[in-house]
C-alpha cells in the first residue's frame, strides 16, 4: 500500500528524528523497559467519510520510531514530542494523534460530531512479534437515539491456528494464539457526564502471555462545544 510522506520518524541513539511535509523536527525518545517486541502496525478509523490508515512502529524499548498516514488526509502534523505525534487539519478542525507508551501504541481520531468518525475501522499486526499477522475489524455506529456512540461487527483472525513452531517432537502440541472478543459496553463520557460512550476489546492470549486491543468512541461537551473521537489501543505484553 503506497504510504505519503506526511511523516517519517527514525530512531537514532537517544533521538528520534520527524520529517513532515519538508520540515523537520527532533524530540529525544525515552528510553522505557518493555516491550521486547518490535511492533509495526496498521491502525484504520474513518474521519468525515473517508479512511485514515495510519501505520506505527514501535523499537524493542517500546519508543515510537515511525508514523505514516495514507495520502490525501489533509492533515500535517503540528506537534512533535517523545512517543507522541500529532496531524490536524485546522480547518475543518479534525485531527489524528499517535502514541506509544511502555510497549502499547494508540491512535486517535478526533472530530466535531460521531457522524464524522462513524464508519468502519480496525488494527492488523503481528501480536507477539512471531511473524503472525492477525486483522481486527470493527464499525462505529450510532444507537437507534441517533446520538449515543456504538461499536458493531467485531472480529479478529486468524485465531486458534498455529502461530509458533511446533517443538521438536513430533507428538508434542503446537502453541495456537487465541482471541476473546469482549461484548460492546455503553456508559457516560470518562472524564464527566456530558457525553457518551461505547467501548470493546479483543483479548489475545499465546504460551501464558497476554494483549490487548481496545476500541473506544465517545461524544465530550465542554463549554458548550462538543467533539467526538474514536481511539484504538494496543496494550503492551503482558505474563
Amino acid at each position: 500500500m503506497r504510504r505519503s510522506a506526511l511523516l517519517t520518524a527514525s530512531a537514532f541513539i537517544g533521538l528520534a528524528s520527524i520529517v513532515a511535509a519538508g520540515a523537520t523536527a527532533s524530540a529525544s525518545a525515552r528510553t522505557t523497559t518493555a516491550p521486547k517486541v518490535v511492533g509495526a502496525s496498521s491502525f484504520t478509523l474513518n474521519l468525515l467519510g473517508a479512511p485514515i490508515i495510519v501505520g506505527v512502529t514501535t523499537d524493542p524499548a517500546g519508543n515510537l520510531v515511525d508514523a505514516t498516514l495514507n495520502t490525501g488526509t489533509g492533515l500535517t502534523p503540528t506537534a512533535v514530542m517523545p512517543n507522541k505525534v500529532r496531524f490536524e487539519n485546522t480547518t475543518l478542525g479534525t485531527s489524528v494523534t499517535v502514541k506509544a507508551n511502555h510497549g502499547g501504541q494508540s491512535v486517535t481520531a478526533r472530530a466535531a460530531k460521531l457522524a464524522d468518525v462513524a464508519g468502519p475501522g480496525g488494527w492488523s499486526g503481528d501480536v507477539f512479534g512471531n511473524g503472525a499477522t492477525t486483522t481486527v475489524k470493527f464499525d462505529i455506529g450510532m444507537l437507534a437515539d441517533g446520538v449515543s456512540p456504538d461499536i458493531l461487527h467485531v472480529t479478529a483472525a486468524p485465531c486458534g491456528a498455529p502461530v509458533v513452531p511446533a517443538p521438536v517432537a513430533p507428538a508434542a502440541p503446537v502453541a495456537a494464539m487465541t482471541c476473546v472478543v469482549g461484548p460492546t459496553t455503553y456508559g457516560d463520557d470518562e472524564d464527566d457526564n456530558e457525553g457518551t460512550e461505547a467501548s470493546a476489546s479483543v483479548k489475545f492470549s499465546l504460551l501464558g502471555q497476554t494483549r490487548t486491543l481496545r476500541i473506544r468512541v465517545g461524544t465530550h461537551t465542554e463549554d458548550g462545544v462538543t467533539s467526538a473521537a474514536v481511539r484504538i489501543s494496543l496494550s503492551k505484553i503482558k505474563g
